[in-house]
């Protein structure tokens, strides 16, 4: 006859067989979002709110807007390395109005232009239109502001020997 005991320890042998092959199931591994966040942290960034990122080549570009100064948006950049992100350089010093550009030689320069007049359509730069980004942040407890920029990405002797790197807006 099968006693108590025996059907206790079949009950809780199965039960821990059970909870060991759900935690080798287990992808501890960082979603992409989550190691941008990690590697950010790991270098002093201090993240409100990560409005966007540009995969380009083997470089992400991550805009965000950072805890520590409410409005200006700032980029870091990072490389991908097998699979693995890798801290590059951030940028700081995007302005809250007109376009700033920042290059290194092994990556791509990126140009952020911030307009506020409500009739520029489209923002264009070496012939090629920018990309176009709206996003609202939280400044503090309820209260949220609308960011909106153009973002272009040129290589580095593209950028510095074009003859002009003017900004063309085009109009509704």
């Amino acid at each position: 006859m099968i006693t108590l005991k025996f059907i206790y320890m079949i009950v809780s042998t199965v039960m821990l067989l059970s909870a060991c092959s759900k935690l080798e199931n287990v992808d501890d591994r960082l979603s992409f979002e989550e190691q941008i966040q990690e590697l950010l942290l790991q270098n002093q960034i201090n993240v409100g709110t990560i409005i966007d990122y540009d995969v380009k080549a083997n470089h992400v570009f991550v805009i965000y807007q950072s805890k520590k100064y409410l409005r200006p948006i700032e980029v870091a950049v990072l490389k991908m390395d097998n699979d693995s992100l890798k801290w590059v350089t951030g940028y700081k010093d995007f302005l809250y109005e007109g376009s700033s550009t920042h290059c290194q030689k092994d990556s791509l320069c990126v140009t952020l232009i911030r307009e506020s007049d409500p009739n520029i359509k489209d923002v264009k730069m070496f012939d090629k239109t920018a990309k176009l980004v709206k996003s609202s942040i939280e400044l503090t407890d309820g209260y949220t502001e609308e960011v909106k920029y153009w973002i272009i990405y040129s290589n580095y002797d593209e950028y510095n020997n074009a003859i002009s790197n003017d900004v063309e807006y085009v109009m509704k």
